[in-house]
């Protein structure tokens, strides 16, 4: 706890460090909040609570003079098929909890070219409290809790220093906008990706993108109506999430595939979106798996 508290400060800091200087014209502050599970997909066919099971996304957006700076907390949690059964489903991959820190840069450089950088921290295992804030909440809704021989076995306390970097370049054809970008991550994974977004309706010119599905949110879309799709490759170098002891092995590189329909209304929005996301180790029994996603920010 201490830990997330000296983060959080730290990342309070470095924001009002950021803004100081930016005039009344140049300030505007926004927050966005995303949650995606895959039990809120409408017509599922496999169990609920399983791999991907559970990640959500808050960040608090401010315009300054150097840029938008982005500070943000999230979670992922992730589980074996049935993580309510003693083992899960046999040979399955191990429980992990999630926590990360960071804090961004977004710039819009003159040649038209989008980046996001980010610094931070990837916190792991038990000390997350997300195995008991799970087991809670489904408590809570008389729902199958994960069993304690499957939280036992779970990915082990470690902290890891985080820092990623997305670069695209948007590309706009009448009211459809394709924005191509590769991306590099260090933390808990280390991976490369590399994928395109397509908008109709206009794209923002500010994105920020959830970790498990690829996911785009922004703190301001176009007015109205518009949909956005997405898909990329990634190719995983290593992962926390498949230790010496993991008893299955995790593959190197896996698709993912997503769309969502957004609304922006005079000073809010709101987006609902599915993904859809590969075999992430060797033996996953369900292969594809879909993760449902919602979204909602405002600006002030």
């Amino acid at each position: 706890m201490k830990f997330f508290l000296t983060c959080s400060i730290a990342l309070f800091m470095s924001v009002t460090c950021a803004t100081a200087k930016a005039t009344e014209q140049e300030f505007s502050l926004s927050w966005v909040i995303s949650h995606g599970n895959d039990t809120l997909i409408p017509f599922r066919f496999a169990e609920h609570d399983e791999y991907n099971t559970a990640n959500s996304y808050a960040s608090i957006f401010a315009t300054t003079e150097v840029g938008v700076v982005e500070i943000s907390t999230a979670f992922q949690l992730y589980t074996p098929a049935a993580p309510f059964q003693k083992n899960g489903k046999g040979h399955d991959r191990l429980y992990a909890g999630v926590f990360n820190y960071q804090i961004a840069l977004h710039t819009k450089w003159s040649n038209g070219i989008q980046t996001r950088f980010a610094l931070g921290a990837d916190v792991i295992g038990p000390q997350t409290n997300l195995d008991t804030f799970q087991t809670r909440l489904h408590k809570r809704f008389d729902v199958r809790v994960p069993h304690k021989k499957v939280l036992e076995k779970q990915i082990a306390n470690t902290t890891y220093f985080a820092t990623q970097l997305e670069v695209a370049y948007p590309v706009e054809f009448s009211w459809i906008t394709f924005r191509p970008f590769t991306e590099i991550r260090f933390g808990y994974e280390n991976l490369a990706r590399v994928g395109v977004d397509v908008f109709f309706g206009g794209a923002p010119s500010v994105l920020s993108r959830e970790y498990v599905t690829g996911q785009v949110y922004t703190p301001q879309a176009p007015q109205g109506w518009s949909v956005n799709l997405g898909m990329d490759y990634t190719h995983v170098f290593s992962s926390a999430l498949y230790p010496e002891h993991s008893p299955v092995e995790m593959l190197n590189g896996f698709m993912r595939i997503r769309s969502a329909i957004v609304y922006q209304g005079d000073g809010w929005n709101a987006q609902f979106g599915i993904a859809s996301i590969a075999e992430q180790f060797a033996g996953q029994k369900h292969g594809w798996q879909e993760v449902a996603y919602i979204t909602a920010g405002t600006s002030w």
